[in-house]
């Protein structure tokens, strides 16, 4: 728990502190219809706007805020606590919570099937039991089971729902100002810019070298502390399997991170391009990137396109065809 407070505490000094602006990420539809879902009682139109995010790693969570709006006033606010461990994985969750000033939970909502340790169940009518309270329901719900197998999903997740109740009060970044502008010459790669020599050792304990890189090639730049990092990647390689051409693209990944936490990280996420662990910032620097999550695009050895992850995989997409295809989406593609 000191563990947990240090963190909270720690995120709330820094973003405080911080002369940061609020980036606008993008809210989907089907997690938007989740939390409306969360606030019967109130009335549209809805917005879900997003505050704050803490990837806790060795705790195995990770943390989304977002400020719940109902007819343009802010109403309350939305926690989404997932689990670090793959999507397949039994003991994986992903929990939408409503927040009151109190940082109780007020309502909740599963994104996924709930914790899956043991046999899954035989039928989608199947009711689950259902007590006065939470201690009983908890109780119904393991027996006959072994509450061994549980101990441990049920400690990450009821360590992230506590935390995400938590985080309610961090402040989320100011808006930037409306003439705000930022000179980004010389401090981030443009398009057409050259593709710079880069040499590493990657995952596998081969040479890694832009030199060799022709045609088209994609080089995504993530972390595994990143809260949002993990959708940006799924996403990517959704899109490449849904192009049906992959083995035009060459992929990279560079992860800020020591090479077996690199490799763990990767393989959780079934990335299917090289992986090169960037524990430094080198190849960061080499290539100017300005933070993570971020995606630069080649083609032929100049920028085609530099990426920032909003949340969107729909905008993704549409980069990705761009690039593979050398033009805009058209009929069913579009």
């Amino acid at each position: 728990m000191k563990k947990i407070t240090l963190y909270i505490t720690l995120l709330a000094v820094l973003l405080s502190a911080s002369p940061s602006f609020a980036v606008s990420v993008t809210v989907s539809p089907q997690l938007l219809e989740k939390a409306i879902g969360l606030y019967p009682e109130q009335k549209g139109p809805f917005e879900l706007r997003y505050r704050a995010d803490l990837r806790m790693q060795e705790l195995g969570f990770q943390i989304i805020t977002y400020t719940f709006l109902s007819e343009g006033q802010e109403t309350g606010y939305v926690t989404r606590v997932t689990s670090v461990m793959p999507q397949d994985s039994e003991d994986y969750f992903d929990v939408l919570m409503r927040i009151d000033a109190g940082k109780k939970i007020m309502n909740a909502a599963d994104l996924v099937q709930p914790l899956r340790t043991g046999k899954p169940k035989q039928s989608t009518d199947e009711v689950r039991p259902e007590g006065p309270d939470a201690r009983e329901a908890l109780l119904n719900y393991l027996k006959g089971k072994d509450a061994g197998e549980y101990k441990d999903a049920l400690t990450v997740l009821i360590n992230g729902l506590a935390t995400g109740a938590n985080l309610r009060d961090v402040d989320p970044l100011p808006p930037p100002p409306k003439d705000l502008v930022l000179d980004t010459t010389g401090k981030i790669m443009l398009p057409g810019e050259s593709l710079p020599v880069v040499k590493a050792t990657d995952l596998q304990g081969k040479l890694f070298s832009t030199e060799k890189m022709k045609g088209k090639v994609i080089m995504v730049f993530t972390t595994p502390t990143c809260a949002v990092c993990d959708g940006m990647i799924l996403a990517l390689e959704k899109g490449l399997d849904l192009s049906q051409k992959r083995n035009a693209v060459t992929l990279a990944y560079v992860v800020g991170a020591e090479a077996p936490e690199a490799k763990d990280y990767l393989a959780r996420l079934k990335a299917k391009g090289t992986g090169i662990a960037e524990p430094g910032d080198a190849i960061t620097k080499a290539l100017k990137v300005p933070f993570r999550p971020y995606i630069l695009m080649f083609e032929n050895g100049k920028l085609k396109y530099n990426f920032i992850w909003e949340n969107d995989e729909s905008k993704l997409f549409g980069f990705l065809y761009l690039l593979i295809e050398g033009k805009e989406p058209e009929g069913e593609d579009a």
